[in-house]
């Protein structure tokens, strides 16, 4: 759940920041908007790492069914 919400979350960040690119650019923020993209990424990706090793350890333990 914690993956998922972390990538709708990056989602609507980069919906918001492509919806007022023009203010964006004309205010010099490109490079703070492009950070925090890519923080709430790596964001992303530390909770897809942690559904990883869940899944992982669950089909490792031999407790599922096919």
């Amino acid at each position: 759940m914690a993956y998922v919400m972390a990538t709708q979350t990056r989602i609507s960040k980069t919906k918001a920041i492509l919806d007022s690119m023009k203010n964006i650019k004309m205010m010099g923020l490109v490079s703070v908007m492009e950070e925090k993209i890519q923080k709430a990424r790596t964001h992303e990706m530390r909770q897809y790492v942690t559904l990883y090793n869940l899944m992982v350890a669950f089909f490792l333990s031999g407790k599922y069914v096919f």
